[in-house]
């Protein structure tokens, strides 16, 4: 292998070309004893061709790849979890541009032009936030994209398809305004309603003043044509960069676990909202009006609520109800501890029924604190006597 590049690449190895050739033959050799094969990225662009672009082909090119011990260095596969090698061979090798025999045109210069004073341009300062505006555009889609889908809960298809025909007919109500999907995985059964409030609707209006300077015949998507696509990068970038597997499912299921512990109506509710139970075949054909969409947003916002109160409530258990003995500690006790918490004037979309588990966890704990309490008691009167003799 060295002695075929030393006679037909010489020209690109670094000098003393005996000295490159020694330490390119040092690492073939090492990896051939490895049964590892080198391969720059390079080759395997080439080989998928047009194929390179899909994710999915690109994966699985990679891990056939791994299972045929094959080293691809030089580039990144761009893929969550996959090594970057550098190329072990750049100490050896000089990349030079092949200079050209044809010499470089001269430009004509005409004297009328070169003695003009220059101009500078007015909108100089647009022009650098122009260079960059592609990078800043993706990131205002995808944010948007994902404060949607966070908010509501949908799938990544509603967000997507929402068009900009479906937000000049949005509906409003008070403070909130309410968004109707007609495409999307369920669509054929019944339109995804989204309920956004004063904050969500100005940045979504402001948007809409960007995205509509383009006029075309086409169906324009609101937040950007390309869809589902950029979703799908946005969750690969953040599980890359944060280790979080976000996604529109991981955010359903979190609510519908949630839901679990809430009554039967609230379950009911949340399961119709995020488009998921039959329940009543008619109003898979109906148009849910505006005061049902806000309803069933309303039970979302509950079960967030509760559950955010639930968790700071028991870790700051003993600041909220203190070391009272367990006689004192009545189902209207811990209500009226819960009521004046300042876990409830931070959610005050939380409640408190009969089916949380706080006012039986308090028992619990209250027990143990009265059973410590009466053996401290014992023990003392023990040393009492003991004292007195």
């Amino acid at each position: 292998m060295t002695r075929h590049i030393g006679i037909k690449h010489a020209k690109h190895l670094r000098r003393p070309v005996k000295t490159s050739l020694n330490g390119m033959g040092k690492i073939f050799g090492s990896e051939s004893r490895r049964s590892v094969s080198l391969v720059p990225m390079s080759v395997i662009k080439e080989q998928l061709g047009p194929y390179w672009e899909d994710r999915c082909y690109r994966q699985i090119a990679f891990k056939l790849c791994v299972m045929g011990i094959l080293k691809v260095y030089g580039e990144s596969w761009e893929l969550p979890g996959s090594p970057t090698i550098p190329n072990p061979f750049a100490d050896f090798i000089v990349e030079e541009e092949p200079s050209s025999r044809i010499p470089p045109k001269i430009p004509r210069v005409i004297p009328s032009e070169e003695l003009q004073p220059l101009q500078v341009e007015e909108n100089i300062e647009n022009i650098v936030v122009e260079q960059t505006t592609p990078g800043l555009w993706r990131k205002v889609t995808c944010g948007l994209m994902l404060l949607v889908l966070w908010r509501s809960k949908h799938r990544s298809g509603v967000a997507a398809n929402l068009t900009t025909e479906e937000w000049e007919a949005r509906r409003t109500d008070c403070s909130n305004t309410v968004l109707t999907v007609a495409k999307h995985k369920t669509g054929d059964k019944q339109p995804a309603s989204i309920v956004l409030n004063e904050n969500m609707v100005e940045y979504m209006h402001r948007y809409y003043g960007l995205r509509h300077r383009v006029t075309t015949r086409a169906c324009q998507f609101f937040i950007t044509n390309s869809r589902c696509e950029l979703v799908v990068k946005l969750y690969d970038e953040i599980n890359k960069n944060y280790k979080c597997k976000l996604s529109a499912c991981f955010f359903r299921k979190m609510v519908e676990t949630e839901s679990m512990g809430h009554a039967p109506e609230t379950s009911k509710n949340i399961a119709k909202s995020l488009q998921h139970s039959d329940v009543v075949a008619d109003f898979f054909y109906r148009l849910p009006g505006t005061q049902e969409a806000i309803r069933r947003q309303k039970h979302i916002d509950l079960v967030d609520q509760t559950a955010m109160f639930e968790a700071e409530t028991l870790e700051n258990f003993v600041e909220v109800f203190g070391n009272e003995p367990y006689v004192n500690m009545t189902d209207e006790c811990v209500r009226e501890k819960l009521d004046g918490s300042d876990a409830l004037h931070k959610h005050p979309g939380a409640v408190i029924t009969e089916s949380h588990a706080i006012v039986d966890i308090t028992k619990q704990k209250r027990i143990i604190y009265f059973l410590k309490q009466h053996k401290e008691t014992m023990i003392n009167s023990i040393l009492k006597r003991f004292n007195k003799k």
